[in-house]
């Protein structure tokens, strides 16, 4: 009897070695996903750029007065890649959105209310493409 106990415990511990084994071939057969930060900090330098070009003191005004391609302008020495801006008001774009054949976009938004007194919310959307 005492054989036949010792042989259930050396299999019940054989068992357990292979269930563990297998566990952790799975777990480490698994890669780990790398977080890809470089489109999260091409957003941050985007937006850096925009804000720039705001305490320059002429994005609002260009904001105002529709002029996307001044704001493209004042932004173009920052960004070193492809992109376009789009105005937007509360219901509809007013410039033209720009047509990418990309899947791989980056957008951007800058908001503001307009001048003093004068309550007009404009968004700025910078459209970003190519960034590796």
């Amino acid at each position: 009897m005492v054989h036949v106990k010792g042989t259930f415990y050396t299999l019940e511990a054989a068992i357990s070695v292979v269930i563990i084994i297998t566990s952790l071939a799975f777990v480490f057969q698994i890669e780990p996903k790398v977080l890809d930060l470089s489109k999260a900090n091409y957003k941050q330098e985007v937006y850096g750029a925009l804000k720039i070009v705001d305490e320059g003191g002429d994005l609002r005004s260009d904001i105002l007065a529709n002029n996307a391609t001044a704001i493209e302008e004042g932004m173009d020495p920052y960004i070193s890649t492809s992109f376009n801006v789009a105005i937007f008001n509360k219901t509809s774009n007013i410039t033209a959105t720009p047509v990418i054949t990309l899947e791989d976009i980056i957008t951007v938004s800058y908001l503001i209310s307009g001048e003093v007194g004068n309550y007009t919310p404009r968004e700025v959307r910078v459209y970003v493409w190519g960034v590796e």
